[in-house]
């Protein structure tokens, strides 16, 4: 089963920033997946990704990172397929 989420990004983010944060959330069985879902999405205009790994705990914590809020270390809606 992989868990799923869509995060839109920030712009002012590097290519190498946003990169090494696949890697770090990443696992060494497993690599992050991502997929561009809009290249201009409804906050502002950014990017939006949906990321999934099989680790509910690593897709977790990239939302925490990327969204700044811990909410998702106890409530983690991820879409499970």
């Amino acid at each position: 089963m992989k868990y799923r989420t869509q995060l839109d990004i920030s712009s002012d983010i590097s290519i190498n920033e946003f990169l090494d944060l696949i890697e770090e959330h990443s696992s060494e069985e497993e690599m992050m997946e991502m997929k561009l879902l809009e290249i201009s999405g409804p906050g502002g205009g950014n990017p939006v990704f949906e990321f999934s790994h099989s680790n509910r705990n690593n897709v977790s914590s990239l939302m925490n990172e990327v969204t700044g809020d811990d909410q998702y270390s106890k409530e983690f809606p991820p879409i499970a397929s």
